[in-house]
């Protein structure tokens, strides 16, 4: 998928068909491995699986222009979309998880305290008099854009690269088609264990 830099994205007709083809094949697989039709349902539901997106971004200054592209992947149980952290603790990686955890509340708390600074300064060029208060507003202003800029171009990525969550995902994944339960009983929800 390719977003822009606003982040809205659209999924291709290709891609919509790869990713049902992979569901198929692993389907294939399992029921080619001589798991049962409940066994299949709950390894489908409890898999880790990775989806990698790509987003464009562009930064202009006085005296430069640089753009690039910014790839960053997408934890999924099941079909269920998770954080960077839950996927790493459903890996059994607590380690992992907690740094990916630690690095998502910095974003958060770095965001929030850009926001808030570059709410102030407006508010203090606005309300206050004088030369003095537009320009400390004023930089107080640019202090916080420039870490909101900071935080959504440094901080708003994976903690983890895309290796050691792909690492995550087949051992886990193995391990869960070794440990799959042979009576399912047709449940309708499967609590996923933590395998390592």
């Amino acid at each position: 998928m390719r977003e822009n830099a606003t982040g809205s994205g659209r999924v291709s007709i290709r891609r919509m068909a790869l990713a049902v083809g992979l569901i198929l094949c692993t389907v294939a697989a399992a029921a080619g491995q001589g798991l049962t039709l409940e066994q299949q349902r709950y390894f489908l539901a409890c898999q880790l699986s990775l989806n990698v997106t790509e987003t464009d971004y562009a930064v202009i200054s006085d005296y430069s222009v640089a753009s690039g592209t910014q790839e960053r992947w997408q934890g999924y149980q099941g079909f269920r979309s998770v954080s960077e952290d839950e996927f790493f603790m459903a890996a059994g990686y607590v380690e992992e998880a907690s740094l990916a955890r630690r690095h998502q509340q910095e974003y958060r708390a770095t965001s929030i305290g850009g926001v808030f600074a570059t709410v102030l300064g407006v508010a203090i060029m606005l309300g206050g008099e004088g030369e003095a208060a537009i320009l400390g507003g004023g930089v107080l202003a640019a202090i916080g854009a420039g870490v909101v800029g900071y935080a959504n171009h440094r901080l708003d990525r994976n903690w983890a690269p895309y290796a050691l969550a792909a690492e995550a995902a087949d051992q886990y994944n193995a391990e869960l088609r070794r440990q799959l339960p042979g009576d399912l009983n047709r449940q309708s929800s499967f609590d996923c264990p933590r395998v390592r």
